[in-house]
């Protein structure tokens, strides 16, 4: 599957979450179609997931994370980033020392990046389930 690039998938979130009015945005027959095309199989899955979110346990969070990890859109893409924020931080951060800590890091991309760039700085990662082939040495 052939992805779009991030600036494109960028003002298509700027559209949704501040053109679109809310009451379109939430309504089902509306997203559908842009989740499906994203996410194909699992995209019934993921338009359920507002409405039962707050009544899920933690097993139930993390199936719904690992049966969307390995989706194309996940699994192509290195990164949320584009490549103007992602060179930004890489810029500000190029001589600092310090701690940085990525909340939600996917697969590690960016800290690995930051870790090229600068060995001065203790990078930690945080996600709800991170996969196996980050779970290194090194902070990461």
């Amino acid at each position: 599957m052939k992805l779009l690039d991030r600036n494109i998938t960028l003002i298509v979130n700027y559209f949704l979450d501040n053109i679109c009015p809310p009451v379109l945005r939430d309504k089902t027959w509306f997203m559908h179609p842009i989740i499906r095309f994203a996410y194909k199989h699992e995209s019934k899955m993921l338009i359920e997931f507002k409405d039962k979110f707050p009544f899920m346990s933690d097993a139930e969070l993390a199936q719904c994370y690992r049966r969307i990890i390995n989706e194309p859109i996940n699994t192509d893409r290195k990164t949320d980033l584009n490549k103007q924020c992602l060179l930004w931080i890489l810029k500000t951060l190029s001589n600092e020392n310090g701690t940085v800590l990525d909340a939600a890091c996917g697969r590690g991309y960016l800290l690995e990046k930051l870790i090229e760039e600068n060995s001065n700085l203790q990078c930690t990662g945080v996600d709800i389930a991170p996969p196996a082939d980050i779970a290194r040495g090194g902070g990461v």
